[in-house]
């Protein structure tokens, strides 16, 4: 897919970082101090380039919107530069996409979420049959394994709330409702979702864990025998009720799912642990979602340490309520999750070639960096445009280490293996673990006695992976040292 083209006017310099509403901008020959709602009013929009480390000043321009569409965004959409994202890319919305929520349900009649049902094309409504031979019948929309029956309908709330962060049509929060007056939408509003039911509100029982893993069976056979569905993602928003339970239940599928090319995250719990994070976020093959608040920060119950793939809004977000209305949420990892689940869906449609690990690689490189001084790490943010940008500008061709083979011209070294490049993965100058990507022990390769090298320090179920190229049919030998 080519790059959209962009048309720029004067450059405008933002020195607010986090692009929350004042900077100057020049236009027609003279500065102009101006809020992004007054710029909007005016038909411009400044924004900020995609390519710059958060700490530091960032770019932007000044472009006519014409007959666009104008929003007047909240809190939330500007923290992660959805609103950015709307108007650089408006047809990067996940279309062609499909999301799975394994939840509560959904309020099929939210007036917000009409039309952005996946309606299963092997099934024929209401006649009874299991006319795609999956061995439910009539599941035209979904599936409720609770009730062991067709109708997803959300009798909790919290489903609704998760589907609509990732796929909501635009909506404003009205006044009267304790709302901002402003816009939003879901992270992927052209995406299709894909409802499997679950759970009440009491349920906290190993049958719990039965019914996620049968749904989790659903969605490995339709990605099996129906890739052409294009079932980019599973959103977790939910614990285990133990490691056991999850194991016996679970494990398997996700494992399935990840080697399929499904992107699954899981919310990283509400306890407030500094350093683990629960089942099934704390699987190999989850991304485990973390929560911020709308000033960036971390949320107060929001599960931290090495686990944390990325930070999403968790906190103080305005969601879609069962019922046809809107509430704000409370601090919860549950609504962490589908943020990056949908924000999955937006890069695979850039990069349909992209594995679940080169997806979450592109998020957390385009991320901002969030310092939390309880658990003593930095922490990656999501940043919708940047993600995208980097989406396209990775079009071009291959990067080491994203799913992609590259030659590795010398010397691989571990510390910072997923950043690639020069200086860091090959060619690196030093033994100390320069960016603590992973964590502030360090981890390098260090010269053995056998002329070779070996790396060291690493932690307990971490990996290395090399592939080689040969130039004609042969018998090699390769020595390792383990």
């Amino acid at each position: 897919m080519a790059a959209p083209a962009m048309f720029y006017s004067p450059a405008c310099l933002m020195t607010d970082n986090h692009f929350i509403e004042w900077f100057p901008c020049w236009m027609r020959g003279k500065c102009l101090g101006m809020s992004a709602r007054t710029q909007t009013r005016l038909g411009l929009v400044c924004r900020r380039s995609a390519s710059t480390a958060v700490t530091a000043p960032r770019t932007g321009f000044c472009e006519a919107l014409e007959a666009r569409t104008l929003f007047s965004w909240g809190a939330i959409p500007q923290l992660i530069h959805q609103d950015v994202a709307a108007q650089l890319y408006p047809g990067i919305t996940g279309a062609g996409e499909v999301i799975v929520d394994i939840d509560s349900g959904v309020d099929f009649n939210h007036p917000s979420l009409a039309g952005q049902w996946w309606i299963n094309p092997g099934e024929i409504p209401n006649n009874n049959k299991d006319d795609d031979g999956n061995g439910f019948v009539d599941d035209t929309r979904g599936w409720n394994f609770y009730d062991a029956n067709s109708d997803a309908t959300d009798a909790v709330g919290h489903g609704t709330q998760t589907t609509g962060i990732m796929a909501a049509n635009p909506w404003v929060y009205p006044g009267n409702l304790g709302g901002d007056g402003a816009d939003y939408q879901g992270i992927a509003s052209g995406a299709k979702i894909l409802p499997l039911k679950i759970s009440t509100p009491s349920q906290a029982s190993p049958e719990f864990d039965q019914h996620v893993g049968e749904a989790l069976d659903y969605v490995l056979w339709l990605v099996k025998n129906h890739p052409e569905y294009r079932i980019v993602g599973v959103n977790l928003s939910l614990a285990a009720y133990s490691q056991q339970t999850f194991q016996q239940n679970e494990q398997s599928q996700v494992t399935q799912l990840h080697d399929l090319g499904v992107f699954v995250t899981a919310s990283a719990g509400n306890t407030g642990d500094l350093s683990n994070v629960p089942y099934p976020a704390n699987d190999p093959n989850v991304f485990a979602i973390g929560g911020i608040n709308p000033d960036g920060a971390l949320t107060a119950h929001t599960n931290r340490g090495p686990k944390i793939a990325l930070l999403a809004p968790g906190n103080l977000v305005p969601i879609l309520q069962k019922g046809s209305t809107y509430v704000t949420s409370g601090d919860g990892t549950s609504y962490a999750a589908p943020f990056v689940t949908a924000a999955a869906a937006l890069v695979k449609q850039v990069n349909a070639n992209l594995t679940p690990d080169g997806i979450m690689s592109v998020l957390q490189r385009s991320g901002g960096n969030t310092f939390d001084a309880a658990s003593n790490r930095t922490y990656k943010r999501l940043d919708l445009s940047a993600a995208i940008a980097l989406a396209y500008q990775e079009l071009t061709g291959p990067t080491p280490f994203y799913g992609y083979p590259a030659p590795v011209p010398g010397i691989l070294q571990a510390e910072a293996f997923d950043n690639g490049g020069e200086g860091f993965a090959y060619h690196d100058g030093d033994t100390v673990n320069t960016t603590g990507s992973f964590r502030s022990t360090g981890v390098d390769v260090e010269r053995c006695s056998e002329k070779g090298f070996d790396v060291t320090l690493t932690a307990p179920g971490e990996w290395l992976a090399y592939s080689f190229n040969v130039s004609s049919a042969g018998t090699f030998d390769l020595q390792t040292r383990i």
